[in-house]
This record gives structure tokens, C-alpha cells and sequence, in this order.
């Protein structure tokens, strides 16, 4: 086919118009035999001037197919000139190329125990008649031939089941893992080797954290039960628990006018009741005369952007990680300051980590100059094209919202341990106006795409759109779920979808399909922006107690 080298070759919509299903159609796509990009080696070809298919060659050279194209003699390939023009090297070039390895053999001492020399293999070329070229190197006696290293003990292949291998199709490859039959992985309905979804979660904090307790962590609420206060006149407390995406949480009637108040204030941008908000400087509580003595939280500016450091308030001490605990949620930051947390990193990391809160490990690099403006080219991956008005089914499922997957399948202490040690290669840096590079881990889009189970649908305009089974991630971090950490709304919403996927009446969606679905409750998400502007403000040491 004249397009076979393109991303989305014509034979695929032809197979999937004679019935076979997608996901076959895509490995089949994604495989070696159909790979013709350059990373793909393949053995090459030997053209003989007697060959009948010379008019194939192109197209060898278009599949990236290594072509050694034989012409020892003057005559050949005569009979066909177009052939000789475009691929045929002129008697200047060959007897250049001859010289040019003339030239690399006289300057290397012969193999010992060669008995040839270089001038006789010059004296027989005819068409090689070198003009000083005399001296050659006297030969010198062998090197010690050094014994090879033995190979490490690789693990058997063998010594794992069935259910503990699982093949990569996007990058041809098999991994072994005793994790790989634990609860964590799930296969899907028709037992598909290729795709496992997120099964039993057992997170210790997903959407489990007391929301009185995130009421004081997140968003600084600290009314003793008391103390007199006045303010804006309260929603109804089914808005409020909606603007807090969590409609179960626990809230005793007493505090649920004060809790209504607070969240009524910071929603529309007006200073909170002192008595109730530990960022006003006259509150009994305030935060700046009880904070947490184990942390330090620096705020520096990155990109133009401001990054907010959390430090360990102990002396250094040898078990100290090697990398920076990064966040760029000003609320986050404030909430490492409000708990029982330190002086351990790794120990706030592992807390972040568990309750869906956002974090970096960033380390710097050993030799500054590293910055790229974008993250180094890795295979292309992702889910395939599909034909306008492709639904998907339980076979073709694969993917999930970031975040849920990871925590699953990913082993804590590997997040822990820091960046990979191909960070600079195919990680991200951010840099500050002095120059300091910090490094971190990163996806590129379609690898999140790829995650979040994103096809490439064609649409009559003959353009394509993403349809995905998740939302992609760019759309959920604009939605209105995403508040920063991981809400009882954010689990029963995931848990929900998952069922719906599970039994097939889920469908895919487009961006704008999901945008729309993910706007919830609107008063949410002036409530988060204000007090992130207000933790940022107190982190800044700026005045956080009104608002314009």
C-alpha cells in the first residue's frame, strides 16, 4: 500500500471494516511486523545486478530496511539506467571509497600473526595508485586477550506462572513480576492478556481522610466552639458539603453553621470570621504562633512559576534522600505546616502520596547546563484509531484516571527512592533566575493518553477527535473533582465508571463530553482558587486576611 509507513495506515480501517476487532487490528499495528520506523532494526538485503524486483527497492528503503546494493563491474545494472542513476555510486565516488579505506587500514598495526600487508593489497587494486602512501606501521606483538565478564544470573523464565507475566505489545516485551497476581490487577471481563485494570484498591487514605480533619488541614478551619462570630449568610449545608465534594462526611450540627461560614467567605472571595480561619492573624489559633516545628517550607520561583520546598527541620543526617520534596499546591504545603508530619521526607512524601495529593522528587544535576526545552523523544504509544462512531466494548478497555493506576500498580518505595536514573534523558527540569536545574520524572501526552485509554476516532469532517473511556488527564485537572487531593466525590465517581466499564454500559467520550460531565457543583471552584491564594499569600509572608 502507498501508505504503509503512515500513523494510521489505510490497510487498518480495512481490517477493521471486514469485522476484526480493534484492539487485534492495533497489535498487529503495534508489532514488529508492522513497525517500520527506523528504532525497528531489521536484517537487510543484498541487490544483485541480475535481480527481477529492482523496482521494490524504494520501498525497502521507505520500511527503513538496511539495502547493500552489489556493483562490481563497470556494466552493471546497464540495462536499467533509472535503477544506476538513483542508487548507483560513479567510478569517482568508488575509487574515493577505496582510498578513504586504504587510508584506515595503512594507520592501524596488522592483526598479529597477518602476514599480509597493506602496500600488496594496495599494488592489487587497479583502480588504486596511491602517490606517497608508502610507510606502513611495523607490526607489533598481541595484546593479552582479557577473559569476558560472565553474565549476571538472569531469573528463569520458568520459575514464574502464568499470572506473573505480562507482555507489553507497545513495547515488545515481557515483564516478570510475583506482584503481577497479587489483588492489585484485575483482568478484564474476557480475560484479555494484554490489558489489567485496576481491581481490589487498597489504599490506606484514598477519599478517606475525616473531613473534619481536612476541614483544619486544607483549608485552616478552627473554631473552638465558642467563641462568637458574624458573617455572610450561610448555603444551605447540602451546597456546602457539595462545594467540599463530600456529601458523607461526619459534621456535628454545632459546627455545621461555623463550617458553612467559612466555606461562604473563602467561596466568595470575603474575610473570614477571625474566630473561625487559623490565616487570620487575629485568630486565638493562628498558624504562625503554632506551627509544626519538624518541616520548613521555602518557596522558591521557577519557570515563573513558584514551587514550595518542604525541609526537614533536623540536622542533616546521612539517611537524608538525595532528592528535593517539591509540591506546587500551595495548600498542600500549608497542610505539611497544620499536621503531625516530619522530620522525615520520605515519611511526608509516603502521606502525599497515599491521599492523591500532587508532589515532586526533584534532584539536581551533577553537572549544570541540562535544561531541554521539552522532554527527549521516546517510542510513540497509545491506543490506535477507530472508525467514525466506534463505541468500544469490554475488549477493547484499557486505562484510568493517572493517579488511581499508579497507586496500584507502582511499588511505594519506588516512588520514594526518587527520579530514575534516566531522568535527565527523558525527565523535565525547571530552573530558576540563577540557573539552578531541578529534575523530576515525566510523562509525555500520549503516554498519559495512554493511560487514560484515549483513541483517535475519525469524524466526517475526515479529521480525527480523542475519545477516551477516562478523561485525559489535561481535562481532569481542569474539572471539577480535582481539588487538590483525593475526595470521598473523587471515589465514588471512580468507582461508579469503573462499574459501568465493568458491565458495558459505559461508552467513550470526547473531551468536550467530558468537560461537560465533570463540572459538578460550581461554587467549588472559586472556593478552592480563594484559598489557595490565601496559602500562598502566608507562605509569601503577604497579607492573606482580605481579599480584593
Amino acid at each position: 500500500m502507498p501508505d504503509f509507513t503512515a500513523e494510521n495506515p489505510s490497510w487498518v480501517a480495512k481490517l477493521q471494516e471486514m469485522g476484526i476487532h480493534p484492539e487485534w487490528v492495533q497489535l498487529l499495528k503495534d508489532s514488529q511486523l508492522a513497525d517500520f520506523s527506523a528504532s525497528n532494526e531489521r536484517i537487510g538485503v543484498i541487490i544483485q545486478p541480475n535481480c527481477k524486483c529492482l523496482n521494490h527497492v524504494s520501498r525497502l528503503v521507505q520500511a527503513n530496511v538496511p539495502v547493500y546494493i552489489l556493483w562490481d563491474n563497470p556494466s552493471d545494472f546497464s540495462d536499467t539506467p533509472w535503477f544506476r542513476t538513483r542508487y548507483c555510486p560513479t567510478f569517482e565516488e568508488v575509487k574515493a571509497a577505496r582510498l578513504a579505506a586504504y587510508l584506515r587500514k595503512a594507520q592501524q598495526p596488522p592483526s598479529w600473526g597477518d602476514i599480509s600487508n597493506a602496500s600488496d593489497a594496495a599494488n592489487d587494486d587497479s583502480t588504486l595508485v596511491p602517490d606517497d602512501l608508502t610507510m606502513v606501521p611495523d607490526q607489533q606483538p598481541p595484546t593479552p586477550v582479557q577473559q569476558l565478564p560472565m553474565p549476571d544470573q538472569f531469573d528463569s523464565w520458568g520459575g514464574f506462572a502464568r499470572s506473573q507475566r505480562r507482555y507489553d505489545s507497545f513495547y515488545n516485551e515481557w515483564d516478570l513480576s510475583e506482584h503481577f497476581d497479587q489483588t492489585t490487577y484485575r483482568n478484564n471481563t474476557n480475560d484479555s492478556p494484554y490489558h489489567n485494570e485496576v481491581g481490589n484498591r487498597e489504599v490506606q487514605n484514598a477519599g478517606r481522610d475525616p473531613l473534619a480533619k481536612l476541614l483544619h488541614w486544607r483549608f485552616g478551619y478552627c473554631w473552638d466552639g465558642r467563641s462568637a462570630y458574624t458573617g455572610l449568610p450561610a448555603a444551605p449545608w447540602l451546597d456546602i458539603q457539595k462545594t467540599l465534594t463530600d456529601t458523607m462526611g461526619g459534621i456535628s450540627g454545632l459546627q455545621q453553621p461555623a463550617v458553612s461560614t467559612l466555606v461562604t467567605h473563602l467561596t466568595k472571595g470575603v474575610t473570614v470570621p477571625a474566630a473561625l480561619w487559623d490565616l487570620n492573624s487575629t485568630n486565638p489559633s493562628a498558624l504562625r504562633e503554632n506551627l509544626n516545628l519538624n518541616l520548613v517550607v521555602n518557596p522558591k520561583s521557577f519557570n515563573q512559576t513558584t514551587y514550595y520546598f518542604i525541609q526537614s527541620a533536623a540536622p542533616p543526617s546521612p539517611n537524608d534522600p538525595s532528592w528535593h520534596l517539591v509540591v506546587e499546591d500551595p495548600m498542600t504545603a500549608l497542610e505539611c505546616c497544620r499536621r503531625d508530619l516530619g522530620p522525615s521526607i520520605v515519611d511526608v512524601a509516603r502521606v502525599l502520596l497515599l491521599s492523591g495529593k500532587s508532589f515532586a522528587t526533584r534532584i539536581c544535576p551533577v553537572a549544570p547546563g541540562h535544561v531541554t526545552p521539552s522532554l527527549c523523544r521516546r517510542d510513540p504509544v497509545g491506543l490506535g484509531w477507530r472508525q467514525m462512531g466506534y463505541k468500544g466494548d469490554s475488549r477493547d478497555y484499557a486505562g484510568g484516571i493517572v493517579w488511581c493506576l499508579a497507586i496500584n500498580t507502582i511499588e511505594i518505595a519506588q516512588v520514594l527512592s526518587g527520579p530514575l536514573d534516566e531522568v535527565f534523558e527523558y525527565g523535565r527540569a525547571i530552573m530558576d533566575t540563577n540557573g539552578e536545574e531541578l529534575w523530576d520524572d515525566a510523562l509525555l501526552e500520549d503516554e498519559l493518553n495512554l493511560i487514560c485509554g484515549v483513541y483517535k476516532v475519525h469524524t466526517q469532517s475526515n479529521q480525527t477527535s480523542d475519545s477516551s473511556w477516562w478523561p485525559k488527564q489535561s481535562v481532569w485537572m481542569t474539572s471539577g473533582l480535582h481539588i487538590g487531593y483525593w475526595s470521598v466525590a473523587c471515589e465514588t465517581w471512580f468507582q461508579k465508571r469503573l462499574e459501568a466499564i465493568r458491565n458495558g454500559t459505559a461508552t467513550l467520550r470526547t473531551a468536550a463530553e467530558w468537560r461537560s460531565s465533570l463540572k459538578f457543583w460550581r461554587a467549588t471552584a472559586p472556593f478552592i482558587s480563594h484559598s489557595k491564594r490565601a496559602a500562598a499569600a502566608y507562605l509569601l509572608n503577604e497579607p492573606c486576611d482580605l481579599f480584593d
